[in-house]
C-alpha cells in the first residue's frame, strides 16, 4: 500500500512541478467523477467502501488514501479538498472508534494526551489553510503524502 501511494504521489508531484516550470505544457488528467450520475455515485461509494474497510482493519493511511481519491477523481481545490477530507475522516473515524470501543481495544492513557495535543494543532492548521496560497498548500500536501507513503513502504 505504501509503495502504491508513493508512486501515485510522486507522479502527481512531478505533474505539479512540470506545471510550475512549463505552464504552457498541456498534461492530461483523469476525468472528473460526476456525482450527479448514478454511475458516478456508485463508483464513489464502491471506492469509499474499499478504503473504509482498509481503515477499519488497519487504521493506516486513511487520510493519504482518501486524499489521493479526492485529488484524482474529484479535482477539488486544496482548501475544499482538505475540508472535505477532514470532515469525511471525522465521520469515518467516529464509527471506527465506536467499533473499537465496543471491542475494548482502546488505550485511553495514550488517546487523551494525543487528543489534547492534536486539537490546538488542528485549529492552527485550519487557520493557516485559509490564508496560505493554493500552490504552497498543494505542494505541502504532496510532500507529506510522499513522507507518509515512504514510511509505510518501510524505506525508512
Amino acid at each position: 500500500m505504501g509503495i502504491a501511494i508513493l508512486c501515485i504521489t510522486l507522479i502527481i508531484l512531478l505533474q505539479l512541478l512540470l506545471m510550475m516550470v512549463a505552464p504552457s505544457l498541456q498534461l492530461t488528467s483523469l476525468p472528473k467523477l460526476d456525482l450527479d450520475t448514478f454511475t458516478g455515485r456508485g463508483i464513489a461509494i464502491a471506492i469509499s467502501a474499499v478504503l473504509g474497510c482498509i481503515v477499519g482493519m488497519t487504521s493506516v493511511s486513511s487520510g493519504s488514501m482518501f486524499a489521493l481519491v479526492l485529488i484524482a477523481l474529484f479535482q477539488l481545490d486544496v482548501k475544499k479538498r482538505v475540508g472535505t477530507d477532514l470532515t469525511q475522516a471525522a465521520m469515518l473515524l467516529s464509527v471506527t472508534s465506536l467499533s473499537h470501543l465496543t471491542l475494548g481495544t482502546v488505550d485511553w492513557g495514550l488517546v487523551i494526551p494525543i487528543w489534547l495535543g492534536s486539537i490546538p494543532g488542528v485549529l492552527l492548521g485550519a487557520k493557516l489553510c485559509k490564508i496560505a496560497p493554493q500552490r504552497v498548500l498543494r505542494f505541502a500536501v504532496y510532500v507529506i503524502l510522499v513522507m507518509v507513503s515512504w514510511k509505510l513502504a518501510h524505506f525508512a
